[in-house]
């Protein structure tokens, strides 16, 4: 499955082009089911981005409960020396026929990591094989 990531940087760290390819993984803990990587699951190439940020998770996961069902998408960089913002270091994230703005995602920073998270979306990145990603 093709992931194609269109980051367009906002104020002074932008992003030009960073390319890699998402060696999925599958794995689950408690209800929840995720697919993409992360720092002990599947891997990526790529990941070293501009301004010396790194791509350290990008996943979809699944939530399932007695009653309901819930999805999310996620994004994590780090290496940032303060609070970037929402949208202060990418604008939006497209995969396929599906573009994600930073403006709508929950984010968080904590300890120089920053995480987009879009309740209700999913990336699409295959649990298994690989998922080709572009930032820019």
């Amino acid at each position: 499955m093709m992931l194609q990531a269109l980051l367009g940087a906002t104020g002074g760290s932008a992003i030009s082009v960073s390319t890699g390819v998402i060696t999925g993984a599958t794995w689950v803990s408690g209800i929840s089911t995720y697919s993409g990587f992360d720092a002990t699951h599947g891997s990526s190439t790529g990941t070293s981005l501009p301004s010396a940020r790194t791509l350290t998770a990008m996943y979809d996961v699944v939530n399932f409960d007695e009653y309901v069902t819930s999805y999310e998408a996620v994004l994590v960089i780090s290496g940032f020396g303060s609070d970037p913002g929402v949208e202060g270091y990418f604008s939006q994230v497209a995969v396929g026929a599906t573009t994600l703005t930073a403006a709508t995602a929950s984010y968080s920073y904590a300890a120089g990591a920053a995480q987009w998270s879009w309740p209700y979306q999913q990336l699409g990145i295959a649990g298994s094989g690989t998922t080709d990603w572009t930032l820019t």
